[in-house]
């Protein structure tokens, strides 16, 4: 009579964990820029936006690492500066740790869960708005928007999204651009009345 206590214990502990592991997939959030590359005349302002599906679902999560990433070099941006919208009301982090740090790549929110249910979630869109300040782009340079977040049952999900900035050709450039057009249509014609 143990042993089929046991066997019917062991069947249901083992039937639970292929639950678990069949269990459905966290539904993925994308991230996608609303502008794909921008133009800026030196030492000028913008605002890139990214817009954040979180999916129709609520999505629960209990950790995240929010990064923007750039070249320090080119680009100014004040994290106090940025913001972000959600279509069906933000999330609430009161029940976590935050950290924020800042580096020559770029900084970097994270939030982690203390550990008490409830966890958080969110579900819709939101929209990450980005202020660039003093740029100073001597190429094209990217500006990427990523997101690692952990759910109850998986951990280190991943979301991307990209940009380029470049400067916007002086006129020194258009006019080298021209005389180079017009040598072309000189030549081609010289050739073609010979």
């Amino acid at each position: 009579m143990k042993f089929a206590r046991w066997t019917q214990q062991a069947l249901l502990a083992l039937s639970t964990g292929l639950a678990m592991l069949a269990a459905p997939a966290a539904q993925a959030v994308t991230i996608t820029p609303l502008t794909q590359e921008l133009q800026l005349a030196p030492g000028a302002d913008a605002t890139l936006q990214f817009q954040f599906d979180f999916g129709s679902e609520p999505l629960t999560f209990i950790a995240f690492d929010f990064a923007v990433t750039f070249d320090s070099s080119q680009i100014s941006v004040d994290p106090a500066e940025m913001s972000m919208s959600f279509s069906n009301g933000a999330p609430d982090l009161s029940g976590g740790e935050t950290e924020i740090n800042q580096n020559a790549l770029g900084f970097h929110y994270g939030w982690a869960t203390l550990g008490v249910p409830p966890y958080p979630s969110i579900q819709g869109t939101g929209l990450l708005s980005v202020k660039l300040h003093n740029l100073a782009l001597s190429g094209r340079s990217p500006l990427v928007v990523g997101l690692i977040y952990s759910t109850p049952l998986q951990d280190d999900l991943e979301a991307v999204g990209g940009t380029f900035l470049s400067p916007v050709p002086e006129p020194a450039s258009w006019m080298l651009a021209l005389a180079g057009i017009g040598c072309f249509i000189v030549l081609r014609r010289r050739g073609a009345a010979a």
